[in-house]
């Protein structure tokens, strides 16, 4: 029974010693023609059997770009509107900021309109909302929506350009979707027929 047991013991042994010989021998055994480059560009590291090895190589990550984009307003939830005394009437339009460069420096969406005139000449601006002027959230994967800052309720768009979104140092990386609300006045006063003016333009910088 002894023999039987040095025997056994030293079957054993062979088959650690073997497997770490084979662990050593995976880089030499697939040196072949087509993975040849593969193998060569990986950082060689001396491993001792019985000792986990391990090679590393991390990756770099290239920055991508800070893109924009923009929808036409939507006026009155997409209804006629009709002359009925003094009416506020909603609008809303939604923007999209993808910062996919990495280096964390911010931007800032602005946005300006020009005066609504009807047709008898009288002219209503398009002010932000007082409640809830801005909405901000992810459209997939941002950083932390919560830390950027928004306009001021009641901002007037057709006074000077409004920072919709202003993201600071270490924020705004990933997608958003920006959605702006806000009314302009139609006055009983107003003329019946088609209005112009009304154009927004949204502007994204950098600092």
């Amino acid at each position: 029974m002894q023999v039987r047991k040095n025997t056994l013991l030293k079957l054993g042994l062979s088959i650690v010693l073997l497997g770490g010989l084979a662990v050593l021998l995976i880089p030499a055994m697939t040196g072949t023609a087509g993975a040849t480059s593969l193998v060569s560009a990986l950082p060689q590291v001396t491993c001792v059997v019985g000792t986990p090895c391990t090679a590393s190589t991390p990756p770099v990550i290239g920055g991508g770009s800070l893109t924009g984009s923009t929808n036409p307003p939507v006026i009155n939830n997409g209804a006629g509107i009709t002359l009925d005394g003094d009416q506020y009437i909603p609008f809303r339009f939604q923007s999209s900021v993808k910062d996919t460069r990495g280096t964390g420096v911010g931007w800032t969406l602005s946005s300006s309109a020009t005066p609504l005139t009807f047709s008898n000449g009288v002219t209503s601006d398009y002010i932000l909302d007082s409640d809830v002027p801005v909405t901000i959230t992810c459209a997939g994967t941002c950083s932390n929506p919560a830390a950027l800052t928004l306009a001021a309720p009641g901002s007037d768009l057709a006074t000077a350009p409004v920072a919709l979104v202003t993201a600071g140092t270490g924020t705004g990386l990933g997608a958003y979707t920006v959605l702006a609300t806000g009314n302009f006045l139609v006055p009983s006063t107003a003329g019946a027929g088609a209005t112009t003016g009304g154009a927004v333009t949204v502007t994204l910088s950098t600092p």
